[in-house]
């Protein structure tokens, strides 16, 4: 139990943090510049951000080159090794110094048992459950407390809980928090050579998944290509084929033309004159398959009933040509075909050369 003495000491001062603060982090700041205020000497600048906060943007900040251990000063005006731990410990210049370098310093007073359970409520929100438990079973008397708070294999874990009472010196402190920032760059050196393969890998992984996709596309592209060629080859075919068919119903259509006007132009033939007629001309057509016929017409006929015979055998005017055989020999179509064959000055028997145009 204290004494009467020890009880002016305790009550001498008041706490870091008034009661009748607004928001955490107006009581953090508060805190901070208190501290300054009452020891003037200790080169210390502190967090004022909530702990779960300074959690996520000091200790799993995104990047990891920028990490740092949390060191927590816990402030207690009822503690008699208060004053001494600050003058002798965090006013020292090498404390200060490392702290500064090292870690980020975060406070809070714990002159009050309410401050005591708020303190215990964030260390639970920021998931330090080894932290907060210690914390709970702490006496008064081991004030004040620098908490050091740093993430192992997943877990936010208290590599180091400094008790005032028991760390009066900086020769005692110094050695401890230097071990805990010998832990700190050895498990984030862990990590970050974790973390490199861990890109690599998924590095790797993307190369070759993009590798596999362009395969795919490469793929994709020529069954398409090979589908379009497919496509065009035979849309070529199916062009093809119906030219071919409109080539042969033309064909059809043009063959059936010939033969009615060939069997028009046959059943329009007068009949031929008698081998004994005397007033007739005997005219051999010699067709371009080197076939011959010979026809007689009469004298007094026209040259039209020549280019009609032909026509009648398949030879018509408009897909071949009549040729005289004098020389220079005459193409008939050049001659009125009225003309009868008496005014020709053919011989009686004549020959005409039937050619296709």
């Amino acid at each position: 139990m204290a004494t009467s003495t020890e009880q002016e000491t305790f009550t001498s001062f008041t706490p870091l943090v008034p009661n009748d603060y607004d928001s955490v982090e107006e009581a953090l700041y508060l805190f901070g510049e208190g501290f300054k205020q009452r020891y003037s000497k200790a080169d210390l600048d502190f967090c004022p951000i909530s702990l779960k906060m300074a959690v996520r943007e000091v200790v799993d900040a995104r990047d990891v080159t920028t990490r740092r251990p949390l060191a927590i000063y816990l402030h207690n005006e009822k503690a008699s090794s208060t004053s001494a731990f600050v003058t002798q410990v965090l006013c020292d210049d090498k404390v200060s110094a490392l702290l500064k370098k090292e870690f980020v310093v975060w406070g809070w007073d714990c002159t009050d048992d309410e401050a005591i359970e708020n303190m215990i409520e964030w260390l639970e929100d920021a998931q330090a459950y080894d932290a907060a438990n210690q914390l709970e079973c702490t006496p008064v008397d081991d004030f004040p407390l620098l908490l050091v708070l740093q993430r192992q294999q997943g877990a936010l874990t208290m590599t180091d809980m400094i008790s005032g009472k028991h760390n009066q010196t900086a020769d005692f402190v110094l050695p401890q928090l230097k071990h805990s920032v010998a832990i700190f760059e050895k498990t984030k050196s862990a990590f970050m050579a974790k973390e490199r393969a861990r890109v690599e890998r998924q590095q790797l992984q993307a190369q070759q998944e993009a590798e596999y996709e362009a395969s795919k596309k490469q793929d994709r592209l020529k069954y398409e290509a090979a589908k379009e060629q497919e496509r065009l080859k035979m849309e070529e075919e199916a062009r093809i084929a119906k030219e071919e068919r409109k080539a042969k119903e033309a064909a059809l259509r043009a063959a059936e033309e010939a033969k009615r006007r060939h069997e028009e132009l046959a059943a329009a033939m007068p009949e031929e004159p008698k081998p004994d007629d005397k007033n007739v001309i005997t005219i051999r057509l010699r067709f371009p398959d080197n076939a011959q016929t010979v026809r007689r017409f009469s004298l007094d006929e026209p040259l039209q009933l020549l280019i009609d015979f032909a026509g009648s055998k398949g030879y018509l005017s408009d897909q071949y040509c009549i040729f005289s055989s004098d020389f220079p020999r005459k193409n008939i179509a050049t001659f009125d075909s009225k003309t009868p064959f008496s005014e020709l000055k053919w011989s009686r028997r004549e020959q005409v050369i039937v050619e296709e145009i």
